[in-house]
């Protein structure tokens, strides 16, 4: 009796990891960036929409919004504003973000990270982080870059959900 019941719960482990991977497969990933300069001449001009959200753990185990088996109402809500962040690049210096249901003008720039990840950061001028009402504060916001192609962008968000950094893989439109 006992036998069969660790085998059940062998075959579903098998079975649950199986699944997960073959979501991962499905979904192509662009390469690790090369260098800023390649990295910079990939997003220049181009208009990017996300085309899946996920979020990666301290081990590198990235698990993506459509193999996730959290269907609770939050979850859904956070993983649908997510796929509403949108860049357009317009050269290479300026960027126009939509996040957060408002689209603002940005600065960019990419940096070499102290590892071997390149930072893609967005700086724009915004009143919502100020102390003094209607002064604007200049914001940073830092996103790692994991993948870049003439195609798609990977990029590791500040952001977080149940303490696992949230991922957008976005795709030229």
């Amino acid at each position: 009796m006992k036998k069969v019941g660790y085998t059940a719960l062998l075959a579903t482990i098998l079975i649950a990891c199986g699944q997960s991977d073959s979501v991962k497969k499905e979904t192509a990933m662009p390469p690790k960036p090369a260098s800023v300069d390649a990295a910079l001449a990939a997003i220049k001009n181009k208009d990017y929409v996300v085309e899946e959200v996920g979020t990666i753990d301290l081990f590198q185990e990235w698990d993506w919004s459509a193999a996730s088996a959290d269907t609770s109402k939050f979850y859904r809500d956070f993983m649908d504003e997510r796929k509403a962040f949108a860049l357009n690049f317009i050269n290479d210096t300026a960027v126009n973000v939509n996040d957060d249901k408002r689209t603002f003008e940005a600065k960019y720039d990419i940096q070499k990270d102290t590892g071997t990840a390149l930072l893609l950061n967005l700086k724009y001028m915004d009143s919502t982080f100020s102390f003094t009402p209607g002064e604007l504060s200049l914001i940073t916001s830092t996103y790692k870059i994991h993948g870049v192609d003439d195609n798609k962008i990977l990029l590791e968000t500040p952001r977080e959900l149940n303490r696992r950094k949230v991922i957008v893989l976005m795709k030229k439109k």
